[in-house]
């Protein structure tokens, strides 16, 4: 379940930060059981780099979309380390975590988790999810489609440069302090709800057994 439709944000808001981790890949390809990381960056809630390192696939020698995105090259990380190298790197940076943070957190866990990398089990606040609600863009079905990292972070004033792994979560976890700051007197667009205020809404619809 969402934390907007749950309502349940007031643990977030007394967070120490430094017990936050925030997790973002670059891969190959989209299918976990397929693909292979080839950039990871995992800092805490102050924005602090706790671990960040470009990849070795074992299987893929190319990946030509990837790279027009990502502008990752074989050659770039044919020096690097697989990810049973440094995997126990990123565990130890993911270690004493109280909650994890990404955008489109679930795709990036699961690459971890497919390649053998042990995943804190804690809660996940997924921005990419969270900031639907703000977006208010529905499909024909009216469910909130997800927006791209680059919309959200516009709409939050951040700038970074996407397709870094290091880049994006830093602008992710800059989004998830500002949804939990936005209650309708910053970050003002029209057509947007304010995060505060669908958090409000649903809380109180529960409450009121809506």
């Amino acid at each position: 379940m969402s934390w907007y439709v749950s309502g349940q944000i007031s643990k977030l808001l007394c967070l120490d930060p430094r017990r936050v981790r925030g997790v973002d890949l670059e891969t190959t390809g989209l299918n976990p059981a397929s693909d292979e990381i080839i950039q990871v960056a995992v800092i805490d809630g102050t924005g602090e780099e706790l671990f960040c390192s470009l990849v070795r696939p074992m299987k893929h020698t190319s990946w030509p979309v990837a790279e027009r995105l990502t502008c990752i090259s074989p050659s770039d990380v044919a020096r690097c380390p697989a990810i049973d190298q440094c995997g126990n790197e990123i565990v130890a940076a993911l270690n004493g975590a109280r909650l994890l943070v990404g955008y489109s957190l679930r795709f990036d866990l699961e690459f971890l988790r497919s390649s053998g990398v042990a995943v804190p089990d804690v809660p996940q606040f997924d921005v990419m999810r969270e900031y639907a609600v703000v977006a208010q863009c529905r499909d024909r079905f009216g469910r909130f489609q997800f927006r791209s990292l680059s919309e959200c972070a516009r709409h939050y004033g951040v700038d970074f440069v996407a397709h870094d792994a290091l880049s994006d979560i830093r602008a992710t976890m800059m989004c998830f302090h500002r949804l939990l700051q936005d209650d309708g007197t910053r970050f003002a667009v029209p057509g947007t709800l304010p995060y505060l205020r669908a958090v409000e809404h649903f809380a109180s619809s529960s409450q009121s057994g809506i």
